[in-house]
């Protein structure tokens, strides 16, 4: 049952007390069992390449970064007042073949003026947007706009 798998997951991800004992490569491997849970919660077909490809990278790096953001991590808010006025140009990216749904990268859009802002779908793309070519193309763009 699904629903058994993904609570035995939950309690095996925030288990904060087994992290000193963990290994990069045994925190890899949960962080990309959350794959499979995610793509089952949004009824998306799994990656089966992407999921079973697991190193060490994700590791302890995740954890200690979303330790240290502490309980409110959630910037757009106090971002907002910040970089209603800006005058650089913003490309607000997303990969297609994401888990996340590109409907997320919309949520970022109204932080900048739109005259600035542009939204790019990598069509070739996951999550993972700096493995892609595209993603250096729309770099370039958006910089020789400023």
């Amino acid at each position: 049952d699904h629903v058994v798998e993904y609570k035995d997951f939950l309690k095996r991800y925030f288990d904060f007390s087994a992290l000193p004992s963990a290994t990069d490569e045994s925190l890899a491997k949960l962080h990309n069992e959350f794959i499979l849970h995610f793509s089952r919660a949004n009824k998306q077909e799994l990656n089966e390449s992407a999921y079973k490809e697991v190193g060490t990278t994700g590791g302890m790096g995740v954890y200690a970064t979303y330790l240290s953001m502490g309980i409110e991590h959630d910037y757009r808010h106090q971002c907002s007042n910040l970089l209603k006025d800006s005058t650089f140009p913003v490309a607000v990216v997303h990969g297609a073949k994401d888990l996340i749904p590109p409907s997320t990268s919309m949520e970022y859009m109204h932080l900048f003026p739109p005259e600035n802002c542009k939204r790019v779908i990598l069509e070739d793309c996951d999550h993972f947007l700096f493995q892609s070519e595209e993603t250096v193309e729309v770099i370039k763009e958006t910089m020789a706009r400023s």
